[in-house]
């Protein structure tokens, strides 16, 4: 399934966590460059980028 269309709900299950100064933080990886971090304001989340996690994951 490409990254674009993937659903909400699958979305919440493919994200990893882990927890820092006492905050939850999700985070996905993909492809095999270099990091590239992406930060949201809030309230939004990563799922306003997911129809660009194909390209950049290339």
């Amino acid at each position: 399934m490409a990254l674009a269309e993937i659903p909400l709900c699958v979305w919440r299950k493919r994200g990893q966590t882990f927890v820092f100064h006492g905050q939850t933080i999700r985070y996905w990886t993909a492809g095999q460059g270099e990091p590239l971090l992406l930060i949201h304001g809030f309230p939004t989340a990563s799922w306003d980028w997911h129809y660009l996690w194909q390209a950049l994951a290339q």
